[in-house]
């Protein structure tokens, strides 16, 4: 089977062109996802979670831009994550662009993106460990 959660990996995040592992509220990111081999072509639909380390979960709003959608939601809820619907032809990497809202709360956790397809099935899910802190103001 080709939905194995590890032929997908998060393997860069970049705020800019610096890499980033501490994310500032407010501010837009882009997630590299990596495929190990081709996948063939479907309609994925993309959830990112941010979980912190007191297994607290958090929705983090992807951004409208080109095949990535999701309008900007209230980042503490319990409901599932939007998904976003994403076209994958033959690909092995693609970029996300997402943002961390101004009102994110402190937490060092771990960033989740699950990849769905139009059942809500998983068939792809990778982490990367993250911490958001808000800048410090001299």
């Amino acid at each position: 089977s080709i939905f194995e959660p590890e032929l997908v990996t998060i393997d860069t995040c970049k705020y800019g062109e610096h890499r980033c592992h501490i994310l500032e509220p407010g501010t837009n990111f882009t997630l590299g996802i990596q495929f190990q081999n081709q996948i063939p072509a479907m309609k994925l639909f993309l959830q990112l979670y941010a979980i912190s380390d007191q297994r607290k979960r958090y929705r983090l709003p992807l951004f409208r831009d080109q095949d990535f959608c999701s309008e900007m939601t209230s980042f503490i809820t319990k409901e599932k994550p939007e998904s976003c619907p994403l076209t994958a032809y033959d690909i092995y990497r693609f970029e996300i662009p997402f943002c961390v809202p101004k009102s994110a709360p402190n937490f060092r956790g771990q960033l989740k993106l699950a990849m769905v397809n139009e059942e809500n099935e998983k068939l792809f899910c990778t982490k990367m460990p993250f911490w958001i802190q808000p800048p410090r103001y001299e």
